[in-house]
């Protein structure tokens, strides 16, 4: 094809511009036909869903200056930020009704995340029933990992309404089991049934949760949001909508947390 397109017969050269202009234009003209058939069924079925029939009062907007878009957006929307969501699974600590909720993510095995969840705790308790602290476990990925098996032994032990007296009791020995202990498997699945042992906690029942793969399945839950919020290391704090990484003083908390109230 190449060598016909540069053979030197001038009636040849014609015919195929004029072939390829025809063709040029038939392609374009069916392109507009099948672009306003694919948008127009979406165009009527948001028009239907924001009609005045739903009673919708978002006001439609575009600020996107895209000419390409072709459907209304809502300002609500547009001023949606990513949330994380606190449901019955997750611990709470101080009034679960609270008029602002911090929400905080943690791995057991992270020496900052230990100091950040007690300076939190803390400060719940200075504003007793305004703001309450909402757990989120956000270990490794790896089933045997220490990380993730506390936080398993964490909802264990929540289910027997000892999360927070687990939490503590966990931190303040995990360093210990470590320097003595190492990584063993065997002897941390004994350490953390000594902690429940230690909180009396029912031994039969922690076992079975323990073991469990409906209680994984409530540490990848918050893993999964965690991931879709784009959050990438822990401690990692919600307060409100403002997003913290890392681990903050309690002066500053308070600050964020006055704003917040006020």
């Amino acid at each position: 094809m190449i060598k016909f397109l540069k053979k030197d017969n001038k009636r040849s050269v014609r015919i195929f511009v004029v072939l390829s202009l025809f063709a040029f234009f038939l392609l374009f003209f069916l392109l507009i036909i099948l672009s306003l058939q694919f948008f127009q069924p979406q165009v009527d079925i948001l028009n239907s869903k924001f009609s005045d029939d739903n009673k919708v009062e978002d006001k439609f907007i575009d600020k996107s200056k895209d000419p390409f878009i072709v459907y209304p957006i809502l300002e609500s929307e547009l001023n949606k930020s990513k949330q994380p969501e606190v449901s019955d699974n997750n611990p709470i600590y101080g009034n679960s009704q609270a008029e602002l909720n911090i929400v905080y993510y943690s791995d057991y095995d992270c020496k900052y995340c230990l100091q950040q969840v007690e300076t939190l705790k803390a400060v719940v308790d200075k504003y007793d029933n305004q703001i309450n602290l909402v757990w989120k476990d956000y270990p490794e990925l790896d089933y045997e990992s220490l990380s993730f098996k506390a936080a398993v032994a964490g909802r264990c032990a929540s289910l027997q309404g000892q999360f927070w007296p687990f939490q503590k009791q966990f931190h303040k020995q995990f360093s210990i089991f470590k320097t003595e202990d190492g990584s063993s498997s065997q002897a941390f699945d004994d350490f953390v049934l000594g902690i429940a042992k230690s909180l009396d906690l029912k031994e039969r029942d922690f076992k079975s949760c323990f073991s469990n793969l409906e209680t994984k399945t409530l540490i990848l839950e918050d893993v999964a949001e965690a991931q879709k919020l784009e959050i990438v290391g822990v401690p990692f704090t919600f307060i409100g909508d403002r997003e913290i990484l890392g681990e903050y003083n309690r002066e500053d908390i308070e600050f964020l947390i006055k704003n917040k109230l006020e």
